[in-house]
């Protein structure tokens, strides 16, 4: 049985991958906080949304 603790972070990360796959920088990156960081496959960072947002436009788009 699964922890109840575990239901915020299976959701968010099932949104992150709902998004992804809807291609929507827009969405995805609107799951950050305003000074949330993503680290992608490649090493690169991005720090805040909206530099989160542009740079998941650029692949996504």
């Amino acid at each position: 049985m699964q922890s109840t603790e575990m239901y915020p972070i299976e959701t968010l990360y099932r949104q992150l991958i709902e998004d992804w796959n809807n291609r929507s920088a827009f969405e995805m990156a609107e799951l950050f906080t305003e000074d949330g960081e993503s680290i992608g496959f490649d090493g690169s960072q991005s720090r805040g949304r909206d530099e989160i947002f542009t740079h998941l436009k650029s692949i996504l788009t």
